[in-house]
């Protein structure tokens, strides 16, 4: 293990902290471990792959200290990595930590209760999320309101039945909590800690047990069937900007009406090529030294402190 890599011991449990960019994961963590600024402990960069904080939770005078290592992870929607990278990062991390044996305490999924809509890449990244998580796990899982100083308490309690009694409805049945968090040490460590055990994450057990590639994971179909969504669309919209621009009422547009239409059409061209050399990406297998590394027979050795 490379020196700038976190050390994890046995007795470490997992907070695995997700959600889109920008909805407070760092801030969180920061509160939690009773820190300010950033994370550190970065795995890679120190702005867009996952990052390690470990804190030591007491819980009474005379249990030992509860072990968590909170995992700060870049939203699916981050501007740096393309959502293919960053399920890749995810998965390869929990591939890791089950063949590690680590504890898996709790699945934090954040979101700003200031958000007025529900829609468009929250709402791919939540169903992303499902299909990482899988039925088994949302147990563990808890789905956490941020940013409530910013919103008129009345406002969040609407817009927090909405997400309760429609896009969070099934996941809430299926076992998952629901927690505010209200900016304190106390409510990140109460959020955290106390989740079901022995809940193992769906990804993981596909990859491990099932022996399946990312794309052929739950959560691979699912991200496949987005991107096949956004290709769809992409093209259509380049179908009838063509068509637009071939029309005559475009050829009698002014100069600069007309190359405001060809920039758009040329962006559209250029998001139609990202979004396929990311379905190629999906179909690549997880890197080969990756796979040597987790496999089985190679199972690492958990260092101690």
């Amino acid at each position: 293990m490379a020196t700038n890599e976190f050390k994890f011991t046995r007795d470490d449990r997992i907070v695995l902290v997700m959600g889109p960019s920008g909805v407070g994961k760092t801030t969180f963590i920061n509160y939690a471990t009773q820190r300010s600024g950033r994370v550190n402990h970065s795995l890679q960069s120190d702005t867009a792959d996952l990052r390690f904080s470990r804190i030591e939770q007491r819980s009474s005078s005379i249990s030992p200290p509860l072990s968590l290592v909170f995992v700060d992870t870049p939203g699916f929607d981050d501007a740096n990595k393309s959502d293919i990278e960053i399920l890749t990062m995810i998965a390869e991390f929990l591939v890791k930590a089950h063949h590690l044996q680590l504890q898996l305490e709790s699945i934090l999924y954040l979101h700003r209760i200031t958000d007025k809509r529900m829609s468009g890449a929250p709402l791919r990244n939540l169903e992303l999320f499902a299909s990482l998580c899988g039925n088994i796990a949302m147990p563990r899982v808890v789905l956490v309101t941020t940013m409530w100083r910013h919103v008129d308490p009345k406002v969040g309690r609407d817009r927090e039945d909405e997400l309760k009694s429609h896009f969070w409805k099934s996941m809430i049945e299926k076992g998952c909590r629901v927690e505010r968090f209200n900016d304190t040490h106390g409510s990140a460590i109460f959020i955290s800690t106390g989740s079901d055990p022995g809940r193992e994450v769906l990804i993981s057990s596909e990859m491990v047990e099932k022996r399946r590639s990312l794309k052929e994971t739950q959560a691979g179909t699912t991200l496949k069937k987005q991107l096949d969504t956004m290709i769809r669309d992409k093209k259509e919209a380049n179908r009838r900007l063509k068509h637009l621009l071939a029309s005559s009422s475009v050829q009698r547009d002014e100069s600069h009406v007309r190359d405001t239409w060809e920039m758009e059409l040329h962006r559209v061209d250029g998001d139609i090529q990202e979004a396929t050399e990311r379905m190629r990406r999906l179909n690549l297998p997880l890197p080969v030294a990756i796979m040597r590394r987790f496999s089985k027979s190679q199972a690492p050795a958990v260092p101690s402190d």
